[in-house]
Order: structure tokens, then sequence, then C-alpha cells
């Protein structure tokens, strides 16, 4: 399956009513009904009346620092889902994810793309593994990966804590060979199934958040009725 295909799930599962593309190239914007679209591209040319397929859609030509100070500085904009395929150095990597976080709802996700490496793919990859892998050691966050899509799941929802064994690992400075046997545990590879049932749990979390602060109906009636 594509990795579009496995977005397109993802959104069918969560439903959201917005969405942030990071690296978006030129490449258009996922077709999200009744979904209000941002896309970033840095540097690159683009064909507007390509990719701003319909209304919902805004595409942004300038790097993701530029995005997201401008966004944080002069919008309360929020998001449902973003999805990260930016730049695969490690600070810019890192700096898009603790960017991201500032900026989904609480029942939100963030898709970070090249988050899988191995012996033949590292120099498509980079360092994003180990951006993924600072976020957990020092944020408060739960992340699961797809290893066939490549991606890692990243939630500020029902979160866990980090592995005990890389708590004092320096991470900018480490190498893929030494920590390859506990990569796939601290990553936290889950199948489709797992994956999915997660994210359905973030969009119950999400109606939930909605029906009691915006409606003011009592948690206990949610949860007798679920």
């Amino acid at each position: 399956m594509s990795l579009d295909r496995y977005l397109i799930n993802y959104s069918k599962i969560l439903s959201p009513k917005s969405y942030l593309h990071i690296g978006l190239r030129n490449q258009p914007l996922l077709k999200l009904d009744g979904c209000k679209k941002i896309g970033v591209t840095a540097g690159l040319p683009f064909q507007m009346s390509s990719l701003n397929s319909d209304g919902d859609s805004r595409i942004y030509e300038m790097s993701s620092d530029d995005f997201f100070t401008n966004l944080t500085s002069n919008v309360s904009e929020k998001f449902d889902m973003v999805f990260l395929n930016g730049e695969t150095v490690y600070n810019d990597a890192l700096f898009d994810i603790l960017n991201a976080l500032k900026v989904i709802n609480d029942s939100g996700i963030i898709i970070v793309n090249n988050t899988c490496i191995n012996e033949s793919n590292m120099s498509t990859v980079g360092d994003v593994w180990k951006a993924v892998l600072s976020i957990v050691q020092t944020e408060n966050v739960r992340v699961l990966t797809n290893s066939i899509a490549g991606v890692t799941l990243i939630s500020k929802s029902n979160t866990s804590p980090p592995p005990s064994d890389m708590l004092d690992l320096v991470i900018p400075s480490c190498e893929y060979k030494e920590v390859k046997q506990q990569l796939d545990r601290w990553l936290n590879i889950q199948p489709d199934a797992e994956i999915n049932h997660f994210l359905s749990s973030l969009k119950y979390s999400g109606l939930k958040e909605f029906l009691v602060d915006k409606l003011g109906i009592e948690v206990n009636k949610i949860e007798a009725i679920s």
C-alpha cells in the first residue's frame, strides 16, 4: 500500500477538520472532504492551480520554520492531523516535530515520514529517527510506528513514559548500529490493527472533549452512552 493510501486510511478513521502537510514539494494535497488543508513547500516551484484543488486548501511557499513562526505568532490555528515530510537533518526534523506539537489539538495526531532506518536507506531517511527518539525521551507523548509505511505517529493523548534504557542515551551523536537492536521497541512498531485502534480512541477522545467543553454534557452521561 502506498504512503498516500495509509494517510487517507488514517484520515478516514480520524475524520480531521484541519490538516497540515509540511514538505509538500510538488505533490498535491490529500483530498479530504470537509477538511481545511494547508500545505507548506520550501523553495521548490509548483503550480498553485494544480495543488490548490478546492476552496478549503491553502499553499505556502516558505520554510517550515517561517511558517510555524508566523502561525504561532499571529494565528491561534490548531490542527487535527499533521504530516511532516520535511528536511531529514536532525535539528530540522526535531524542530518540525516540536513546532507541530504546539499546533495540534489535544486529540490530534502528528505523522512523521522517514522514521524507519536500515542499512539500505540511511541516505534517504537521514536522522529523522533520532529526532523522534529525542521527542520520546523528553516530551510527554505516545508514539506508534508503521514500519511498512515508514512513518511514526505522535500523540499528546494516552501518553506513556519513555523506555528506561534510553533515558541516558545521547541521541544526536548515537549511531544506528549502536541502537538497532532496541530501535523497533523504542519506536514502538505496531501492526495496522493496533494503530487503527489507537486512532479510533483519539477520535472518541476528541468527540468527548467537544461534548463536554462546547455542549456542557456531563462526562458520566457520555461514558454511559458509549
